[in-house]
Order: C-alpha cells, then sequence, then structure tokens
C-alpha cells in the first residue's frame, strides 16, 4: 500500500509539472527562467557563455537583460553557472527539452528523500516523507518552473546525502569502497555551485553528522573533499574567464533598501551592526517575523501543523532517540533559523504590490531547503500516528488530504499560481511577434519587467527607468534606435519619465501596442519641436 502511495504521488506530481511547466512558444515566465534557458541552450550548442557587444560596453554596465549581467565587452550569466552547466550538458546527452530536467530530478530526490526519512527514523515515515515532499506546494510550484536554480539545487543536497547516508554504490564497488563518499562529495559541491550562496549553512549542516561516520570519518571526509574539487575548479575558471577572477561572480546580493526600514523603522541599529558579509540585507526581527509567519508557516498550514505534531512526538522521545536523529534536528534547526534571519530580513518586490502573500514570491523558493527539513518531522509523526490499524486510516486520510491541499495551493489558488502562470505564457506568447516586428534587431530596449518577451531575439535591454538608465540610452542612441516598453504611464509616473528624458532631447513617439494598457514608444532623439503642440503631443503623459 505505501509503494502504491508513493507511485501516485510520483504519477500526479509528474503530471503536473510536465501539463503546466514547459514554456508557450519559448517564452517562459520569469528573467531567471529566461536566462537561464538562453544560456544552457548555447552550453547544449557548444557556444561560449558570453555574448560580445559594443553597445553592452558603451552603456556602462545598464545595457542587459534582467539575470544577465555586464563583463566588459560581452553579456553573461548573471547568477551561478550550475543549473546552466548541467541542464545544457543534459541536452546534449538525453535531447529532452529543457522543462523536464527538474521534475525528473526532483522525482528522483523524493524517492531518496524517503530513503533518508527511513533510514532516520522507519520505513513507515520514509512513504509518507516521500508523498509529503512530492505534495508539499513550493516542491510542486518549483518542481514544476524548473529552470529557478532553487529546487535544483535542493534536490542535489538530498542525492548528496543520500551517497553518503546510503552508500548505494557500495553494493558494486563493495562495503569499504569510496566510490559514495567521492561521488557525494562531487554532487554536494555542484549543489553550491548552483546556488554558492548557500555555502555558509549548507557545509556546517552536513559536518553536523561527521561525528556518525565511523572510526575512519577522516579519511571519508578528504575522499568526499576529493571528490568535490572538479566541480570546485570548474566554477573557479569559469570565474576567471568571464569575470576575471577566480573568486569574483556576477551574483550581487541587492543592497537593504529603504523598504526595508519602512517595514521595521525601529530596527535600524540591528541592519547598521549587521554583518554585511554574511547577513547583506542586515537584521529587522519584526520583517523576519513576518515573513517566517506568512511564508514559514501560514501559508503552507497543513503542512506546518503536521511538522509541529512530528516534531512535539519526537522532543517526547528525545531520550530515545538517535545520535544521527539529534544531530539531524539540530541542523533543520539551525538552518531553518539561518534562511529565516538571512532571507526573513530582505524586504523583496516580487510584485507591484510587495505586501500580497503569493506562492510565487521568492521567500518560498528561498526556504524551500527549511521546508524539506520540516516533512521529515511531519512524516514521523504520521508514523507515530499509524502505529496501530485503527489510527492507519487516519495516517492515510491526513496523506491523502495534505496531497489534495498541496496540488489546490500550488496550481489553482492565487494569480501567481501554475494555472495562472499558464495562462499568463500564453497571453505573452500572443503579443510577443507583434512586438518584436515592430522593433527592429540590434535596437536597444527600456523595459523595467517586460524583457522576458523579448529576450534572447532582442539582447540589448536596459531594464530599469532611472536616470542612469536613460543616460544609457542616450549613449546608444548614437548609434541605434531605442525604445520604451511597459505599462502605459500615467500621472506622476508619466511625468517623472518625461522629465528623466528631456534633458537628452527625447521625443517620444508612440507605436501601436501589442496589448492594451501597454505602450511601445520610439525615443527619438533628433526631432525638433516646431511648436507647444507638438511638444504636448509627445510628451508621455
Amino acid at each position: 500500500m505505501r509503494r502504491l502511495a508513493v507511485i501516485a504521488a510520483l504519477a500526479a506530481f509528474l503530471a503536473v509539472a510536465f501539463l503546466y511547466g514547459r514554456p508557450v512558444a519559448g517564452v517562459w515566465n520569469s528573467p531567471d527562467e529566461t536566462a537561464n534557458a538562453f544560456w544552457a541552450m548555447r552550453v547544449a550548442a557548444g557556444e561560449p557563455l558570453m555574448v560580445v557587444d559594443a553597445i553592452v560596453e558603451l552603456g556602462g554596465g545598464a545595457v542587459h537583460p534582467r539575470s544577465m549581467a555586464v563583463s566588459g565587452d560581452a553579456l553573461v550569466p548573471g547568477s551561478f553557472p550550475g543549473l546552466i552547466l548541467l541542464f545544457g550538458a543534459f541536452k546534449i546527452l538525453f535531447k529532452l527539452p529543457l522543462h523536464a530536467y527538474t521534475p525528473l530530478l526532483t522525482a528522483l530526490a523524493a524517492l531518496c528523500f524517503g530513503a533518508l526519512v527511513a533510514r532516520l527514523f522507519d520505513r513507515k515515515a520514509g512513504a509518507f516523507a516521500a508523498v509529503l515532499f512530492l505534495a508539499h506546494p513550493a516542491v510542486l510550484y518549483y518542481g514544476s518552473r524548473g529552470l529557478f536554480h532553487n529546487m535544483l539545487f535542493l534536490d542535489l543536497l538530498v542525492f548528496a546525502a543520500a551517497c553518503f547516508a546510503l552508500r548505494p554504490l557500495s553494493r558494486v564497488f563493495g562495503a569499504r569502497a569510496a566510490a559514495d563518499d567521492a561521488l557525494g562529495g562531487f554532487i554536494l559541491a555542484w549543489a553550491l555551485v548552483v546556488r554558492t550562496s548557500e555555502a555558509v549553512w549548507v557545509i556546517p549542516a552536513f559536518a553536523a553528522f561527521l561525528p556518525f561516520a565511523g572510526k575512519d570519518r577522516w579519511k571519508r571526509l578528504a575522499v568526499a573533499a576529493a571528490g568535490g574539487l572538479v566541480p570546485f575548479l570548474v566554477l573557479m575558471r569559469l570565474n576567471a574567464t568571464l569575470y576575471g577572477s577566480p573568486w569574483r561572480t556576477a551574483y550581487v546580493a541587492p543592497a537593504p533598501k529603504a523598504e526595508a526600514s519602512i517595514a521595521a523603522p525601529s530596527e535600524e541599529p540591528a541592519l547598521a551592526a549587521a554583518p554585511s558579509s554574511l547577513l547583506p540585507f542586515g537584521v529587522h526581527p519584526r520583517l523576519v517575523a513576518r515573513n517566517v509567519w506568512h511564508y514559514g508557516l501560514k501559508l503552507f498550514w497543513w503542512q506546518s501543523l503536521l511538522a509541529a505534531l512530528g516534531f512535539a512526538l519526537w522532543l517526547r522521545g528525545f531520550r530515545k532517540a538517535t545520535g544521527p536523529q539529534k544531530a539531524f534536528a539540530l541542523a533543520a534547526l539551525l538552518t531553518a533559523a539561518w534562511l529565516a534571519l538571512l532571507y526573513g530580513s530582505w524586504f523583496i518586490r516580487d510584485r507591484l504590490d510587495p505586501g500580497t502573500v503569493t506562492i510565487g514570491t521568492s521567500y518560498v523558493r528561498y526556504f524551500l531547503p527549511a521546508y524539506a527539513a520540516a516533512i521529515a518531522f511531519a512524516a514521523f509523526g504520521l508514523s507515530r500516528l499509524a502505529s496501530d490499524a485503527r489510527r492507519n486510516a487516519f495516517a492515510a486520510a491526513l496523506v491523502l488530504l495534505a496531497a489534495v491541499l498541496g496540488i489546490r495551493a500550488a496550481v489553482f489558488v492565487g494569480d501567481e499560481s501554475l494555472r495562472a502562470v499558464r495562462a499568463t505564457l500564453e497571453g505573452n506568447a500572443a503579443k510577443k511577434p507583434a512586438l518584436l516586428s515592430a522593433i527592429e534587431p540590434g535596437a536597444v530596449v527600456m523595459t523595467e519587467r517586460f524583457d522576458k518577451l523579448l529576450v534572447p531575439e532582442r539582447l540589448r535591454i536596459i531594464p530599469a527607468t532611472d536616470a542612469a538608465a536613460f543616460t544609457a540610452a542616450a549613449d546608444a542612441a548614437e548609434f541605434v534606435s531605442v525604445y520604451w516598453y511597459g505599462l502605459r504611464p500615467e500621472g506622476d509616473e508619466a511625468r517623472r519619465l518625461s522629465a528623466l528624458a528631456d534633458p537628452y532631447g527625447f521625443i517620444w513617439r508612440e507605436l501601436e501596442s501589442p496589448a492594451r494598457g501597454e505602450a511601445l514608444y520610439w525615443l527619438d532623439p533628433f526631432a525638433e519641436r516646431f511648436d507647444d503642440r507638438d511638444e504636448d503631443e509627445n510628451h508621455v503623459d
């Protein structure tokens, strides 16, 4: 019965992922997905991870699609390269579409996760863990939207832990073989190539289990470190090639913004005292509490309640807990606390209305490792609940209810659900041809949120509308056409844009827009204003 439940969960997960996770006519729904798809396809085609362009250099770093960066006279990846390199290699080897790899890896990670929980607690808990993992809305959502780094990062952590704890290769190479440790070190290091910024908690979390590795723990650690050397050298080599130094990357955490201090005005002293190298967003306790409540506990309340039940039951039997269980609990709590402190202190503006709590907000994907750790205790609680025949059906009903609620939350609820994202993609794919036909190849486009409609066909993007953006646009206008595209500006926003454009002599020439509520302008830098009427007609208002 437990095996059938896991198979059913796998089938449901993959059906949702392949139905809702694929792009529409090459259009993805976020700049991260768009950029990762572009670079991964270049890897698959054997092309370098840079696009040389003199206009990019002329723009002083302002001309680039979101999630890409500028290095000298070239566009380069704007984040860590692990997903790009791995999926590009998979594309060469397996020929599957890019959106297929994360769902398949996540399905395999669910099985490994279940096996790990079974080793940690018992087999029944392992089966519950696999199902709850696949049914968690965050896993279902980002397992389907497979070109974000975060789900792949979690999958690789699970695979590495499985190598270290379950030692699957020992059946082939013998019980004393070092192959499992070498492979675990390789996968763990590759996870950090996918998201290098997480090393500050990943390495201590894995080190928590070192005392339980046996008498040859230091030998095993050395073998794992040797296995991780290859990904480390790949990262160093790529950084040196793209960014000029083995220790330099394009990933820079955003500086704390005014919104964070607005959200927590009394906590500015804590912000100033925070070590910027480890906590780049500062420390804002009230903001942390708000984000943990909304995204860590309330948003997926059924999973939270099951985890709380399991943890309480585990604490009640703490004296009987094994060493690895205690190490896992400590690692899980410290990891969750760190992620809450780090990302919870960040005031993220994914939406025009940042106060709205949705599954598509970045906090959800940043908290993925904490969700997974909580699932292990939820599975333990269900296992204890199902300890006799009468309560076994009740535990199974709770798991089924969690699966139904998880699918509902990920697929159907809110304007960022998988179904809503699918509808948005279809609309974007419908208007993209008209937009591309209106903007000639080689032109520069100023757009804050719509570059995913233009990339990869148009790469000369200025993803901002501040003073520096208009300076870059004026420099580019000496050589190529410059356009502005976005939501139709009105009122104060229209006056702000006109004020920024006026010093450069730009005249706003409106072209036919591909969608209602949006506007496309050619910024004409050479037109002369013959009279006040002409000036009024060509301003944005």
